[in-house]
């Protein structure tokens, strides 16, 4: 059956994951914002790594990870269609989230327009650069 181990924190500097299998030759995953992703790796916000299990398979996943910022280590398994449903769900909130702000930022630049407030469109201006940081 196929899985997915997905670590719900996304912005580590690297992250070397191994899967031993009692069976068979360790497999090895790279990621992180200063790795060049295994080929194998979902392409994600946050690190998933897919990965085979054979039925009564025993095997271990071992996680190296090195980061210049604080750690949490919280992680998933999931089944390959419950990992599609949430990352629709996740890619709706976003999407959500991100028309919203440019809603906010439409409306802020046309009522400074209509009503000549300055404050309106410095208002509408650093709502784009929190737009900018959020998304990068």
């Amino acid at each position: 059956a196929m899985w997915i181990l997905e670590l719900e924190t996304p912005r580590m500097d690297a992250v070397d994951a191994y899967l031993v299998r009692f069976s068979g030759p360790a497999e090895h995953f790279a990621a992180g914002n200063l790795r060049v992703p295994s080929p194998q790796v979902v392409d994600a916000i946050h690190p998933a790594f897919p990965f085979s299990l054979e039925p009564g398979e025993e095997a271990e996943f071992f996680l190296r990870v090195h980061t210049e910022t604080s750690l949490q280590l919280p992680l998933t398994i999931w089944s390959v269609k419950t990992y599609a449903t949430g990352q629709a769900r996740e890619v709706m909130f976003m999407a959500g989230f991100f028309g919203y702000l440019l809603a906010l930022i439409m409306l802020g630049l046309v009522f400074g327009i209509i009503s000549q407030e300055r404050g309106m469109a410095i208002y509408s201006l650093s709502q784009v650069g929190v737009l900018a940081v959020v998304s990068f």
